[in-house]
């Protein structure tokens, strides 16, 4: 909704705030963050097929989409257990630093 802000520390942070267990606002903010990646991966084959940029070899693709697929579960895996262990500050302390260096790289650029 506003760029830069996280989807999935807005949704649970005001799950929390409105008083939603840790485990309902979790799986909530990331089940609903599966039409948004199916959307954005129509997007993408869409355009890749308008403009004839597909390659001539899926195996990279594949082998992206795999690893991209593993490294996102085990982020979902930390992350949860970041939630649920009562440490979301860490993810905080997170968001400051990746938003600081942004900003930083923005202002530079």
């Amino acid at each position: 909704i506003i760029p830069g802000i996280s989807r999935s520390g807005a949704t649970i942070s005001t799950g929390l705030l409105r008083g939603i267990k840790k485990e309902l606002a979790f799986r909530y903010s990331f089940l609903l963050s599966i039409p948004a990646i199916i959307g954005a991966l129509g997007l993408q084959l869409r355009k890749a097929f308008l403009e004839q940029t597909l390659p001539s070899h899926p195996l990279p693709w594949i082998g992206g989409a795999l690893v991209a697929a593993i490294i996102g579960y085990i982020s979902l895996v930390i992350f949860r257990k970041i939630i649920l262990g009562k440490k979301l500050h860490i993810f905080a302390y997170y968001c400051w630093t990746i938003g600081t260096i942004s900003l930083i790289i923005r202002i530079a650029t």
